[in-house]
């Protein structure tokens, strides 16, 4: 009883802190409140000074993208604050909304934004051109343990943020359906730097083959990593990637109830 108590005093909390979040920040406030609670479609977050982040009209997940991102900050917490120079990896950059994040902090950092699915490039671009800012660099393509071309997987999904790759090679590179993957050496030969500073990961369930083809000197070269784990696609990928990182990151996971998926930070040893 005292437990349920609980439950119900941090959900009413959590739901006036979420409320109170997108009255301060968005003047469409109501909408986007009313599309978390129904679970529908939003297109757009409307900030207070008239700039707008579009979303696909038709898929859900532009709010609970927002409190994870722009609220509860999943992917940096106090673990990475953007500075002046850094080179900062997007992996799974959606629409932007972590990178305008990372923009509205430091404009002075430079972000390539990695995204697979043109649907969502379309509005990636059109929301860094809106803001205005020009330290982003957009990669059409995902993150993948070889370099070459992919397909959709046949997950069928409703919301903006879900899409997966095959593991499968697409047949013929020419065809319109097919996805550019780019390996770590192809990453590293992009950037104008031997470090990258931050390399935020959430590719649904693409990480386990972009870790299994990573080398030690490769991970020697990334001073800090956040990880979204996807052992809920595929089982073993967070003991996996812990694993790899043990002789050369310092790592805390943040895991979310039921344990199938969650965060890694890794923090490049001294």
């Amino acid at each position: 009883m005292h437990s349920r108590v609980l439950n119900a005093i941090k959900w009413r909390s959590r739901l006036i802190s979420q409320r109170l979040f997108l009255r301060i920040k968005f003047k469409n406030w109501k909408t986007l409140s009313e599309s978390y609670a129904k679970q529908v479609p939003s297109r757009e977050a409307v900030f207070r000074n008239g700039k707008k982040i579009c979303h696909p009209p038709d898929r859900m997940g532009l709010t609970v993208t927002l409190f994870e991102i722009w609220k509860s900050k999943v992917y940096t917490h106090q673990f990475y604050h953007p500075k002046r120079g850094n080179i900062i990896i997007d992996a799974g950059a959606n629409i932007g909304i972590f990178s305008l994040w990372l923009s509205q902090r430091c404009p002075d950092c430079k972000i390539y934004a990695f995204e697979p699915f043109r649907e969502n490039i379309a509005y990636l671009e059109k929301n860094i051109e809106a803001f205005e800012f020009d330290n982003i660099e957009i990669i059409e393509g995902g993150i993948a343990g070889a370099s070459g071309y992919t397909s959709f997987s046949d997950h069928n999904n409703s919301r903006s943020v879900d899409h997966r790759l095959s593991n499968a090679i697409a047949e013929d590179p020419t065809d319109d359906t097919a996805i550019r993957t780019y390996c770590m050496s192809d990453i590293f030969k992009m950037i104008p730097s031997e470090k990258i500073d931050f390399f935020k990961i959430d590719v649904e369930g693409s990480e386990l083959e972009f870790f299994e083809s990573l080398k030690k000197d490769d991970l020697l070269r990334i001073k800090k990593i956040a990880i979204e784990y996807h052992d809920n696609i595929k089982p073993g990928t967070k003991n996996y990637i812990l694993s790899k990182l043990e002789a050369t990151h310092t790592t805390t996971v943040k895991t979310d109830p039921g344990d199938d998926y969650g965060m890694i930070y890794a923090k490049l040893k001294a």
